[in-house]
C-alpha cells in the first residue's frame, strides 16, 4: 500500500470518527431534552395537584373556623368562697370556715372547667381579704353569667343539720333552688329550701346569684367527717357542680314557682 493510500484511509477513518462522535453528542442531547421535558411535566403535574390539595385545605379550614365561630360560649362562672383573710367565718375546734369554703370553691372549679365552663374566683388563697361589695364588684367586672357564694352553717345546738340556699333578688332564685336540691341531694340532706337575704354581695351583683350553706360544720357528724379527711367535701363539691350544669342544661321552674322564705341574718 502506498502513502498517498494510507493517508486517504487515515482521512476516512478520522471523518467516521467524527462523524461517529457527533451522533453521540446528539443522541446524547436528545436524550437530555428529553429528560428535562419529563420533568418539567412531573412539575407541572405536582404543582397542580398541590394546587388543589391547597384548595381543599382552605376550604377545610374554613368551615371549621366557621363552625368555631358559630359555636355557642360556654356559661361562665363567679365562684366566691365567703369569709377569708382578717375573717374566718364560723370555726370549730381547729377549723375554720374560710378553709374549707376555699377548698370546695376549688374543687367545684376543677370539676367546671373540666366540662368546659370557664370560672372565675374572688379569692384563691385565705389570705385576701374582700367585703361583699368588692365580692359582687368582681364578678360583674368579668361579666360572669352566675355568681356562687359557698359558705358553711353553724348553730349552737349540734344535732341541726340540713342544707339551704339564699338569694338576694328574684332574679337568683332559680338558681339558689337548683343548687340546694342537688347539694341536699349528694350529701344525703333535708333541703331546708331558700330564703330572701339582704346581702349586698346578692343585691349588687348584675348576674344571677346565690349564696349555699351546704351544711352545718358544727353538727357533731359533719365535724367529725371533717376531721377524718376531705371526702365530705369532694361530695359537696360534686353536688354544687351538679347543681350550676343542672341550672344551665336543664328545664328549671319560675322564679314565680318557687317558694322563698325571708330570712333576717345580720351578719354573714
Amino acid at each position: 500500500m502506498t502513502d498517498n493510500s494510507r493517508y486517504y484511509i487515515n482521512i476516512s477513518r478520522n471523518r467516521r470518527r467524527k462523524s461517529n462522535s457527533l451522533i453521540t453528542l446528539i443522541k446524547r442531547l436528545l436524550l437530555l431534552i428529553i429528560l428535562i421535558s419529563a420533568a418539567l411535566v412531573v412539575l407541572t403535574f405536582l404543582n397542580q395537584n398541590n394546587k388543589s390539595v391547597s384548595k381543599t385545605v382552605s376550604k377545610t379550614a374554613s368551615k371549621i373556623t366557621t363552625k368555631t365561630k358559630n359555636k355557642p360560649d360556654m356559661p361562665s362562672v363567679c365562684l366566691d368562697p365567703g369569709h377569708g383573710g382578717d375573717d374566718p367565718g364560723a370555726t370549730q375546734g381547729n377549723i375554720t370556715e374560710a378553709q374549707i369554703n376555699l377548698y370546695v370553691a376549688l374543687e367545684v372549679r376543677s370539676i367546671l372547667q373540666n366540662d368546659g365552663y370557664t370560672v372565675y374566683m374572688t379569692r384563691t388563697d385565705n389570705g385576701q381579704t374582700m367585703d361583699n361589695t368588692a365580692r359582687a364588684d368582681y364578678c360583674n367586672s368579668v361579666h360572669a353569667s352566675i355568681l356562687l357564694a359557698i359558705h358553711h352553717n353553724f348553730f349552737t345546738d349540734p344535732t341541726t343539720d340540713y342544707t339551704t340556699a339564699l338569694f338576694g333578688v328574684d332574679q337568683g332564685k332559680v338558681l339558689a333552688n337548683a343548687i340546694a336540691q342537688s347539694v341536699s341531694q349528694q350529701l344525703n340532706l333535708s333541703d331546708d329550701g331558700i330564703s330572701q337575704f339582704d346581702d349586698n354581695e346578692l343585691i349588687k351583683s348584675n348576674m344571677p346569684s346565690a349564696l349555699i350553706e351546704s351544711f352545718f360544720m358544727t353538727n357533731t357528724d359533719e365535724y367529725n367527717s371533717l376531721l377524718s379527711g376531705n371526702s365530705r367535701l369532694d361530695q359537696e363539691a360534686q353536688g354544687i357542680a351538679g347543681g350550676i350544669v343542672n341550672y344551665f342544661t336543664k328545664p328549671q321552674p319560675s322564679a314565680d314557682q318557687i317558694n322563698g322564705t325571708n330570712l333576717v341574718i345580720t351578719n354573714e
